[in-house]
């Protein structure tokens, strides 16, 4: 059983990194102009966006239920980002 948790707390953590990368780059976009200078770097860190709620999920199934908070706070950005690109597109 402490394995299981421990690799829901691994898995929740990188959800949590990719979380606060994808925060950094929306909250000082010059940071994100350096980190990605190619559009596949640019797909990379908004892919990091899903995988932050997809990881958090995991860990919330595996271990604490507390992970799901995470999770919603990964689908609000998520739907931050699609109001957003949808006005870009307009």
């Amino acid at each position: 059983m402490d394995q299981v948790r421990n690799q829901g707390t691994l898995v929740g953590s990188l959800g949590i990194i990719c979380l606060a990368i994808y925060a950094t780059g929306r909250f000082a976009p010059a940071i994100v102009d350096t980190f990605a200078f190619s559009p596949f770097g640019k797909i990379a860190f908004v892919s990091t966006l899903p995988a932050s709620v997809v990881l958090a999920t995991i860990a919330a199934i595996r271990g604490s239920k507390w992970w799901l908070i995470i999770a919603a706070a990964g689908a609000i950005a998520l739907a931050d980002l699609y109001t957003h690109l949808s006005r870009v597109t307009r």
